[in-house]
Parts: C-alpha cells; structure tokens; sequence
C-alpha cells in the first residue's frame, strides 16, 4: 500500500495501534468524590454552599456533617459560632436534615491559587444566578477588585 500511495506524492506512516498513554486508561478511575477540588452541597431548600478543599471532596464532606452533629448536640447551649460549616449552620436554623444536603464536585485540581481563583468564579457564578448561596463573600474573594465591587453593591 505505501508504495501505491508514493505513485501519488503520499508517504504512508506506520505506527502501533496501543500506545503508551493508552495503556493509563486501563488503570481504575479515581471516583470524583475522592479527588480535591470545588464541590458544591445543596440543601432541599435549594441553598447552596461552593467551597474547596486539598483533601478528597469526601473527606471534607464529612467534615461538614461531623459540625452538624455537634450542633445539634450543643444546640441547648447554643454555641453556633464554633462551626466552620456555613451548610451545618443553616441546616441546624432551618430545622433541614443534613443527610438530604447533595455534594456535587465542579473542578478537580490541586490546593493553590488557581483553586481560590477557581472557588471564585464558581461562586460568582452561582451568586448570579440565585441569591441563594451561603458563602460568606469576606472570606473567598481574594481578588481585591472583586471584594471591592461586592462591598459597593
């Protein structure tokens, strides 16, 4: 065939059918809720919290519900202000349970700049389509200009 293919001006080049970086795929994925990254829970009430994390999504997941659960257990002393679950928090006012909250991973990616960047633009993103996020925008913009436009608002 490559010498049919010379009559016309053409050079037939030969290569294996399995390659190196196909030879990866055939390891196991990873499921989505064990890599690090932007993850979104969602209330029943449709309340929605974008955070980040350097750890599984998992992981931090049960961080959320691990704060939950001392709330509820504290709640007579109501000592709210020791959580760091902005979801828990809101859960525990609204009387929802915290086992119907959704988490849903957005963006793989390694803890750094990129990820705080990212947690922005997912929250902004979120922000403008409903008024029905949890973040608390003080402590994830760290764009200055960002914060400086959401404080003028």
């Amino acid at each position: 065939m490559a010498n049919e293919l010379k009559k016309y001006g053409y050079r037939a080049g030969f290569y294996p059918v399995t390659q190196v970086k196909n030879i990866s795929a055939l390891k196991d994925p990873i499921p989505s809720l064990e890599k690090s990254g932007i993850y979104k829970l969602e209330c029943q009430c449709g309340d929605q919290y974008i955070g980040q994390t350097g750890r599984s999504i998992k992981t931090r997941f049960k961080e959320h519900l691990r704060d939950y659960k001392s709330l509820l257990k504290n709640s007579n002393t109501n000592n709210s202000s020791n959580s760091v679950s902005a979801m828990a928090q809101h859960c525990l006012q609204n009387n929802h349970n915290f086992n119907n909250v959704v988490v849903n991973q957005l963006h793989f990616g390694e803890k750094g700049r990129r990820l705080n960047r990212l947690e922005e633009i997912y929250t902004l993103h979120y922000l403008s389509m409903s008024n029905k996020v949890l973040n608390d925008t003080d402590c994830i913009f760290y764009n200055n200009f960002i914060r400086f436009m959401f404080k003028n608002d």
